[in-house]
């Protein structure tokens, strides 16, 4: 049987790794536009990662070889270097297994 400080010391490495997860999982996918841009927005994904870096994207609104990462998560749309908001909710192209293929947007 598990004293309560036996327990504790257990509990204590199980929620620091839980909270090391929560936490990488919450960071948002950056995607940079060109200053200026409005209208429809397309990344294609050329390969996955655990981690994402910030996505940019071209003058004809398109990342044709992005990195992205392994399955859906929150976007950060920026233009100019101001946060804003995409016009349209993203679309998420994925495999049957969830694999990201590509993100579809429109920006105004």
């Amino acid at each position: 049987m598990l004293n309560s400080s036996r327990f504790a010391n257990l509990l204590l490495p199980a929620s620091a790794v839980l909270l090391a997860a929560v936490i990488g999982c919450s960071h948002p996918l950056e995607v940079d536009l060109p200053p200026g841009y409005t209208g429809k927005v397309s990344v294609f994904c050329d390969r996955l990662a655990d981690t994402s870096e910030p996505i940019q994207v071209g003058a004809d609104g398109t990342a044709p070889k992005a990195v992205c990462p392994r399955s859906r998560q929150a976007l950060s749309v920026v233009r100019g270097g101001q946060a804003i908001q995409p016009s349209t909710v993203p679309n998420w192209s994925t495999t049957g297994d969830g694999i990201v293929l590509a993100i579809e947007f429109d920006v105004r």
